[in-house]
């Protein structure tokens, strides 16, 4: 990575002119010093290139957040002292932090039981973050391992506790559909389409969500994710020939009506997951093989 790429990852989160770069990549820099100095605990800055380089984007992250927060503009920000901005975004993710610990009490409270691996470690290894989060000068980083997928991911340039935060509000509207079709309901359904859904790679609610719009277009109730093979083969019926609109035309007032029916706000989330569905079907449909997607259980 060349020189000028390094300064650009900087303020990528900001919008400034050129001369507005240079004046806060300097002000970056004496920041940096001043933190490098705390983070030794003596005057002296030297430390391992990687460690700065580490403390430094800790510092853009926390004044991304403080600036983000308080809607401050990016010319307000550069002509802010840096110092208070940083403490100002410290205060807030340890605002954050406690807040979200509490969250993560309740998430785990409300968890559907069903004793997915990677579910179940997730949840756990959420509970580490709060126990290990450097908040002062590592907050970009996100110390615990999170391996469950989610029906949406999130965006590799979301960092610290603000993916944890997205993490889980993401996760419990996914929790909120699969309650909504009973958890005992639910396990029965993967244990019908998985041979071992225990230590599956994949996303919980995705089949669920899948099988409950399928039910949807075939006109029944979508009080139950199983669809049999009959079912599948009138889903390929009514999906052939049709274009990605015409697809997503049949898909969305389906998803739509299950995410009222389950008390879902944010339909939104779910809309976003249509799209890699619709691309799916098609592919599924011109292949002949739609049961790899609206799954039939086995009876």
């Amino acid at each position: 990575m060349s020189h000028q790429e390094k300064r650009s990852d900087l303020v990528c989160s900001f919008r400034f002119s050129e001369e507005e770069q240079q004046q806060y990549y300097l002000k970056l820099l004496e920041l940096l010093t001043w933190q490098s100095a705390k983070y030794n605990g003596t005057d002296s800055t030297s430390m391992p290139a990687e460690t700065a380089k580490e403390l430094l984007a800790s510092l853009v992250y926390t004044l991304s957040v403080a600036a983000g927060e308080d809607g401050m503009s990016d010319c307000e920000l550069l002509k802010s002292d840096l110092r208070q901005v940083i403490g100002r975004g410290q205060a807030i993710l340890d605002r954050k932090r406690t807040a979200l610990e509490l969250s993560w009490g309740v998430l785990c409270l409300e968890a559907p039981n069903i004793p997915n691996v990677y579910y179940m470690d997730t949840m756990k290894n959420l509970g580490e973050f709060f126990k290990h989060y450097e908040l002062y000068y590592f907050a970009h980083q996100i110390p615990c391992s999170i391996d469950y997928p989610l029906l949406g991911p999130i965006e590799e340039s979301v960092q610290g506790i603000s993916f944890i935060e997205e993490y889980m509000r993401r996760l419990r509207m996914e929790n909120q559909l699969i309650h909504f079709f009973g958890t005992e309901t639910v396990t029965l359904f993967l244990n019908r389409i998985q041979v071992n859904y225990r230590e599956e790679y994949g996303n919980l609610c995705e089949p669920v969500l899948v099988n409950a719009i399928g039910r949807v277009i075939c006109g029944m109730e979508p009080d139950s994710p199983d669809l049999t093979g009959q079912d599948a083969a009138f889903l390929e019926k009514i999906f052939a020939g049709k274009s990605a609109a015409e697809i997503r035309e049949l898909l969305s007032p389906a998803m739509e009506r299950i995410c009222r029916l389950a008390f879902v706000e944010e339909v939104s989330y779910f809309e976003k997951f249509l799209h890699s569905l619709v691309l799916r079907i098609e592919i599924a449909v011109r292949e002949g093989n739609l049961t790899n997607i609206f799954l039939p259980v086995r009876r």
